[in-house]
C-alpha cells in the first residue's frame, strides 16, 4: 500500500480518525492524502461572479480557513514521519472523493461514518455508503462519535 486517501469533514472533525489513518500509514510506509470536499450546495461555494463583493470576500475567507486547517493537519502528520498532503476541492462530495482517489492512485480510501437511520440511508443521506458503492479501490469506514 503506497497511497491512502483520508476524507475529512472540517465541520465534524474527529481526531481519532486521523490517528487511525496515521497509524496505518506508518505501518505500511504509505503517503496520506487528506481531502476535504466543499460541496457545491454550501453557501460558501458560490461562483465568484455572483453576488456582492462582501459575500465573495466572506466565502474566500472561509475557504482559506478550511485550507489552513487541512494544511496544519498535513504538517502535523508529516511531523509524525508520515508523508502527507492536503487537498481542498469543490464540487459534489462523492464525485470529488472518487476522482481524487483515482488521481492520487489511492490504494485505500478511509472515511468516517456517522450512524444514520434507515430513512436517511434510503434517501441517499449516507456519503460513506455512496463512496463504497462507487469506489474502484477498497473503502475502510471508521465510526465517528
Amino acid at each position: 500500500m503506497k497511497n491512502v486517501l483520508l476524507t475529512i469533514d472540517v465541520e465534524n472533525f474527529d481526531e481519532s480518525l486521523v490517528a487511525f489513518a496515521l497509524d496505518l500509514c506508518r505501518r505500511y510506509e504509505a503517503k496520506l492524502w487528506i481531502i476535504h470536499v466543499v460541496p457545491s450546495s454550501d453557501d460558501h461555494y458560490i461562483p465568484y461572479d455572483v453576488g456582492p463583493e462582501y459575500m465573495r470576500v466572506s466565502m474566500a475567507e472561509e475557504l482559506r480557513k478550511e485550507h489552513r486547517l487541512l494544511q496544519k493537519l498535513a504538517d502535523r502528520v508529516s511531523g509524525e514521519k508520515v508523508d502527507a498532503e492536503a487537498l481542498l476541492i469543490g464540487g459534489e462530495i462523492v464525485d470529488g472523493i472518487i476522482d481524487q482517489s483515482v488521481s492520487v492512485k489511492a490504494d485505500l480510501v478511509i472515511t468516517g461514518v456517522n450512524e444514520h437511520g434507515f430513512l436517511a440511508n434510503a434517501l441517499g443521506g449516507n456519503t460513506a455508503l455512496e463512496i463504497i458503492k462507487r469506489s474502484e479501490v477498497p473503502v475502510l469506514t471508521f465510526p465517528l462519535e
